[in-house]
């Protein structure tokens, strides 16, 4: 069996992996496919073909919808618990991205092709442990085994793309790619590396250097470090993409698109036609210039486009938006925003948020399970991990009106003070990082401080009201001895 041989699985969901990336990436990718995406007309030569093809725009739903998806996953940043060293984590991959930045990616990928891959490796000359992502369509081949009752990954087949400067020129790259096998012999992690033989008359893949077994502060390492992710969980078996559907008819509207626009491109324009004119004359249009014809029967218009042709059309274009809104596309629609209450919107949403959760807990899993195997190789003891997500999507913050009724609540006993923190938590008006119990210690604080201050008020006014009086006191017993007669100046 060749090193680069494909699992029953990878050759089911190719076509479906290249339709969600060509989808994602947009408009030249989707128009450098060509006929893959939209047939050619009957009767169209190349040059015909290309014009009716660069007249279309597409319309990048899909790419729009994932993005939306990751970025109310992503809308607060992710809470990390492990043993690693800032440094390391601000720098995990060998181009140098943070971890925060690993996890973007990863759900990116879970929400678009729905699987993926991340292996912790090791430089082979030493120095930092570093992690790579692996796409759905470089993960060629898997073998599992039952070990202690558990299945147990024992071989991996992955696809790398280098770029290394020509033989002939220095400074120019090419690509040139390779086949990375992980596999446990007699419960030992190794590994072989194949690239391809250049020039050969077939397909042929010869083996780089000799198998390599790597260490853990000189202990080999009994499991293969790599951590699937996949939109329902984090198996090697990958799933069906979650947004397949909507791809599909992201790729229907762009051929209907195509074909409106084609016909616009003949419609849209009124066409000058004349009869009865010398057929040798040269018939100008514009100001200065008349048609003149000594053929009382001569006749001349425009040609304009008439019927519901293209509004059909138009329709059917508007009719797939509203479709791909359904499937999961809700940043085409505006959200309404009159009449329809919080819970309307939850309930609209609610399918989004299933498959967020699902989603977001599978990138939990893998990526504390990649922190630990990572820690592991960093030579930490005690390798800990712990990473967690947002799983509040919907942005509910508490309008005015609503929060003067809390406090309304709040002041005749209604509710207590940690049901009415509790919805100012809810509705985003107490900050992230403060909770419930935080924000009342803060309160008790700035009671008792109001406290202090009031009796020192007090005791101020007491003085001052005491000294009003004896010099009130003062003042009649004078009047008393000497007398003002009034009217005396």
């Amino acid at each position: 069996m060749p090193v680069n041989s494909q699992s029953s699985y990878y050759k089911d969901l190719i076509s479906s992996w290249t339709l969600m990336m060509d989808c994602i990436e947009g408009e030249d990718a989707i128009k450098n496919n060509g006929e893959t995406y939209l047939p050619k007309l009957s009767g169209q030569d190349n040059s015909d073909y290309e014009e009716y093809k660069e007249r279309g725009t597409f319309y990048n739903a899909t790419s729009r919808t994932i993005q939306g998806l990751s970025g109310a996953i992503l809308r607060k940043p992710p809470t990390i618990k492990t043993t690693i060293s800032q440094e390391l984590l601000d720098a995990i991959t060998t181009n140098g991205l943070p971890l925060v930045e690993v996890i973007r990616l990863v759900i990116d990928k879970q929400i678009g092709t729905g699987y993926l891959g991340v292996l912790v490796d090791m430089p082979l000359d030493g120095g930092n442990p570093y992690v790579a992502i692996y796409q759905a369509q470089d993960i060629l081949n898997f073998q599992t085994t039952i070990i202690n009752g558990a299945s147990t990954l024992t071989m991996l087949a992955l696809r790398e793309v280098l770029r290394v400067p020509k033989a002939d020129d220095p400074y120019e790259m090419e690509e040139k790619e390779r086949i990375r096998i992980l596999f446990l012999v007699d419960g030992i992690y190794q590994i072989s590396l194949y690239e391809k033989l250049e020039k050969a008359k077939k397909e042929e893949w010869i083996l780089v250097e000799p198998s390599f077994a790597p260490t853990i502060l000189g202990k080999a390492i009994d499991f293969i470090p790599f951590v699937f992710f996949g939109a329902l969980s984090n198996i090697p078996e990958p799933p069906k993409p979650p947004l397949l559907d909507l791809a599909k008819l992201n790729v229907k509207h762009w051929q209907i698109t195509v074909d409106y626009y084609h016909g616009l491109h003949y419609c849209a324009l009124p066409t000058p036609w004349a009869t009865g004119f010398d057929s040798k004359a040269k018939l100008y249009i514009g100001p200065g210039k008349a048609w003149v014809s000594e053929n009382e029967n001569a006749k001349c218009g425009f040609l304009e486009f008439s019927g519901a042709g293209l509004a059909a059309v138009s329709k059917a274009v508007e009719e797939l938006e509203s479709k791909m809104a359904v499937l999961g596309a809700r940043l085409l629609e505006e959200q309404k925003k009159v009449g329809e209450t919080a819970e309307t919107m939850e309930r609209r949403q609610a399918s989004d948020i299933v498959t967020l959760s699902t989603i977001a807990g599978s990138c939990e899993s893998g990526m504390t399970k990649v922190l630990f195997f990572l820690s592991m190789m960093a030579g930490k003891e005690d390798a800990n991990a712990e990473v967690k997500l947002n799983r509040d999507y919907i942005v509910s913050k508490l309008e005015p009106a609503m929060i003067a009724e809390l406090v309304k609540a709040l002041q005749v006993g209604a509710i207590s003070q940690d049901t009415f923190l509790y919805n100012l938590k809810q509705g985003e008006i107490l900050p992230e990082d403060t909770t419930i119990e935080d924000e009342k210690l803060k309160i008790e604080a700035d009671n008792a401080g109001n406290i202090e201050k009031q009796m020192a008020d007090l005791m101020k006014n007491t003085f001052a009201n005491a000294t009003n009086a004896t010099l009130a006191n003062a003042t009649n017993a004078t009047s008393n001895v000497f007398p003002i007669k009034k009217g005396i100046k």
